[in-house]
């Protein structure tokens, strides 16, 4: 699983802007995995170590690989999934970048960083990041003498490069709109944290859409309602565990993300047409 390292006052000044360093985390390769659209009111710097994925927003998507770096701006939704045949590592750095008033527009390294905020979804080739986002991980994870600054080198010297690449980068998108060609996707994506807490609302606002829409989406794409899709995902996978563990049918019902044990026979019951008990005794010899 991806380890993330937070830091709680990390901030330093350079090029007219407050730079905050908020994370770094890193995901290693596995069987392939999915993040859910999201968004933040930073920058994440994204760079791909190894394997294959895409990260998908609203209005745009792009390929990724071993050394590729992606960039995701503030307000920009986006999600990532990691290639089936060749599951992707990742190093990410997550910043803010904040104006000072004192900011000189001429400077030139205030320029540079400029180009990120001028280009906040992109992707780049740029193996040369390699020995940097490996070097900022490792000594945030293993902190000795000098920490703080030599990570400060390290952000700055992250940020310049990227800026760098993002000169030369595609337009950003525009923002987001209720009716982008990529939504499928991302409502797919979404709805691989089914054992999770998600919820209808919560998409609805990834989406930019209203909980109205979000039904109407839904029920176009799987012809059901959020809840029955939610369900039969999360029954599906119960349905695994039963033909397949010896676990209890309420660490079962828990582990596939529903609220109570009662709940879930129910439900079962509804999709199936028999119980939990009996899709446990009639395994297929």
């Amino acid at each position: 699983m991806a380890v993330t390292i937070q830091f709680s006052d990390f901030a330093f000044r350079a090029g007219g802007f407050e730079i905050a360093v908020l994370s770094v985390s890193r995901e290693p390769p596995r069987y392939p995995w999915a993040i859910a659209p999201h968004a933040h009111n930073s920058f994440e710097l994204h760079y791909i170590q190894s394997g294959t994925g895409r990260f998908i927003g609203t209005d745009t998507e792009f390929s990724v690989c071993g050394g590729d770096v992606a960039v995701t701006g503030p307000s920009v939704l986006h999600a990532q999934t990691s290639g089936t045949d060749d599951p992707m590592a990742e190093v990410c750095l997550n910043v803010g970048l904040t104006p000072l008033r004192s900011a000189k527009p001429d400077d030139d390294l205030h320029r540079l960083l400029r180009a990120l905020i001028d280009r906040p979804f992109f992707t780049a080739h740029a193996p040369d990041l390699a020995y940097d986002c490996a070097a900022l991980y490792a000594e945030a994870a293993s902190p000795g003498g000098g920490t703080r600054a030599l990570l400060t080198a390290l952000a700055l010297a992250l940020l310049i490069r990227t800026a760098r690449l993002a000169q030369t980068a595609p337009a950003a998108p525009a923002p987001a709109v209720p009716d982008v060609p990529n939504r499928r996707r991302m409502v797919d994506t979404y709805l691989r944290g089914y054992r999770t807490g998600i919820s209808a609302q919560a998409l609805a606002d990834l989406l930019f859409l209203s909980r109205r829409q979000v039904d109407r989406v839904v029920q176009a794409y799987y012809g059901c309602t959020f809840t029955e899709k939610v369900n039969q995902l999360r029954c599906a996978y119960a349905r695994r565990l039963l033909q397949t563990t010896d676990r209890t049918v309420a660490d079962i019902a828990a582990d596939a993300g529903f609220s109570s044990t009662q709940y879930f026979y129910r439900v079962f019951q509804s999709i199936y047409h028999h119980s939990p008990g009996a899709a446990r005794r009639n395994i297929p010899k």
